[in-house]
Parts: structure tokens; C-alpha cells; sequence
């Protein structure tokens, strides 16, 4: 059986789209994969998305459509972190 890599994406809802209006939104989109996307809150409006890394793009696509805003990519969550310090926003804890 083959390893998936997991890609973590920082998405920024956009105004009327809550978070848990994304989980549905995810729930309808084919190109998430077999693996059900794990959401971990960083605040108010920034969330934390696992997927695989085959399905970044697709993702990205179907979000940016829908008005959700895709801060970075990251492959662990360390790096997410990381990132998130380099944009000013407050790191994980």
C-alpha cells in the first residue's frame, strides 16, 4: 500500500462562508480524495486543512471559487506554523 503525502492548507474563509459552512462545502467537492479533510481552527478566521498531496490543486480551485481565501501550503504542520509567523499571524500552538 502506498503512503499519501499530506499537504496542509491555510484557507481564510471569506465573509457570509463559516467554517463549518466549509466542512459541507469540502463534504460536496470530488476532488478531496477517499480521505475525509480534518479541520483544526487557528482563530477567528483561519482554518487548518489536511489533504492529500494530488488533490492541492483541485482544491484550491473549487475554494477560490467559492470565495474562500487560500493563505499558503505547507507539507507539516510545523512548517504551517512556521508560515503563519512569517505573515504576522499567531503560530500554532
Amino acid at each position: 500500500m502506498k503512503r499519501t503525502r499530506r499537504r496542509y492548507l491555510i484557507l481564510e474563509p471569506g465573509g457570509e462562508i463559516s467554517r463549518e459552512h466549509l466542512q459541507v462545502l469540502l463534504a460536496e467537492e470530488p476532488n478531496l480524495g477517499p480521505e475525509e479533510p480534518k479541520f483544526l481552527p487557528l482563530g477567528p478566521n483561519l482554518v487548518l486543512l489536511r489533504c492529500e498531496h494530488t488533490r492541492v490543486e483541485g482544491i484550491k480551485r473549487f475554494l477560490s471559487l467559492k470565495g474562500v481565501r487560500i493563505v499558503g501550503v505547507s507539507g507539516t504542520i510545523k512548517g504551517a506554523g512556521r508560515f503563519l509567523t512569517r505573515k504576522g499571524c499567531s503560530p500554532l500552538g
